[in-house]
């Protein structure tokens, strides 16, 4: 027989259950922190000057994960974290920081971090654009200038071209095609290989020197090309104004009386407002006109039988062409085209501005070799 429960005894008491939707989630909400875990690393680019932007980001990931740094843990971190971008920096602006975390162990709510620099090489960045991304690396169309230049200078036998971090070859290959003795310097020796293999298919004597353009034993004698051609490499790659001075130098050294250097710059250009036909090529065609000065300056004056008002960039055509993301050169040598001498160049000491005396058409990327003075 069984025995009743006594009255006031536990067993005897009716069990009350929260049914509030709003209160158990708050309940859940509370203890989700502790059966959390997660597992992470971040790859960010070394630089310094985001280190609040990345400070942020962080706080807000761990937030999300109930993860909550006091002041004193999230200055911790910003210490270390502006150390390591600082070294990664200074190494190379190609390399990578990591940041990897990792919850503690339950019922715990904190977690831990670590902070390593990747220390990379524009090589080793070129051999993972090789591997990951769709071929053309650097667009299909060669320079029109350089052409325009090139032609300039007399017959394709007589004018020797030494294409200066050449990629995998979207100016060297057209140049020797068109009968321009034409060798290539390229660091990167994954775009270097599939130059060479691209140059032996075609069967063009092109001479690839894997090399760094600032490291001796170069192997290029002085004298031996009439155009040194660096095509979007200062703008992308150069740091400091000692490497432009350094390019100069070099220059300087390897180029004969009347030789020409030819490098793209990217140039801030203030207080300027387009003008009509440039304006109008831009939305009709799709194009833009480089080095900031106006079409009619720089292109072809042919009326482009697409558009019928703006001239057209291309030298052979009478429709212009859209770049695909390219900025197109102009064809045609103008102002924007200053000649220097070398020398004065490779002794200037540069400064971050610029002189205010001269106009946008003054500076540009062309610079000729001549005798000083």
């Amino acid at each position: 027989m069984s025995q009743k429960a006594k009255p006031g005894s536990a067993s005897s008491k009716k069990v009350v259950r929260e049914k509030s939707a709003p209160l158990l989630r708050k309940a859940v909400l509370r203890r989700l922190p502790q059966r959390l875990s997660a597992t992470a690393q971040y790859r960010v680019p070394p630089a310094p000057g985001l280190l609040e932007h990345y400070v942020q980001l962080f706080n807000d990931v761990w937030l999300g994960i109930g993860r909550v740094f006091s002041e004193d843990d999230l200055e911790q971190f910003r210490v270390a974290l502006r150390t390591n971008l600082q070294e990664a920096w200074t190494a190379s602006p190609y390399s990578r920081v990591l940041v990897t975390f990792e919850t503690d162990a339950p019922p715990k709510t904190s977690l831990s971090w670590r902070i390593n620099v990747e220390a990379l090489t524009i090589a080793d960045e070129y051999e993972h654009w090789v591997k990951t991304r769709t071929p053309p690396l650097f667009g299909k169309h060669p320079d029109a200038k350089i052409f325009e230049l090139a032609r300039s200078l007399g017959a394709p036998a007589e004018v020797p071209i030494l294409d200066i971090g050449a990629g995998t070859g979207r100016n060297t290959l057209p140049l020797a095609r068109a009968g321009y003795p034409t060798d290539a310097v390229e660091l990167a020796p994954a775009l270097a290989a599939i130059l060479r293999e691209d140059a032996a298919k075609e069967g063009l004597s092109v001479r690839v020197l894997e090399a760094n353009l600032f490291e001796p034993g170069l192997g290029v004698e002085p004298g031996q090309y009439r155009i040194l051609l660096l095509a979007e490499v200062v703008a992308s790659h150069f740091r400091t104004w000692g490497e432009l001075r350094g390019l100069f130098q070099i220059a300087a050294k390897l180029l004969p009386t009347g030789g020409v250097l030819v490098f793209s710059a990217f140039r801030a250009v203030m207080a300027t407002s387009p003008m009509t036909s440039r304006e109008r090529c831009r939305k009709s065609c799709g194009v833009t006109s480089s080095l900031g000065a106006s079409c009619k300056t720089l292109w072809q004056t042919n009326r482009c039988s697409s558009c019928r008002t703006s001239p057209c960039w291309h030298s052979k055509r009478r429709t212009c062409r859209p770049t695909n993301g390219r900025r197109p050169v102009g064809s045609k040598l103008g102002p924007a085209d200053r000649i220097y001498s070398i020398s004065q160049l490779a002794s200037h000491q540069w400064s971050c501005a610029g002189s205010s005396t001269e106009s946008a058409e003054e500076r540009g990327g062309l610079v000729r070799a001549k005798q000083p003075g």
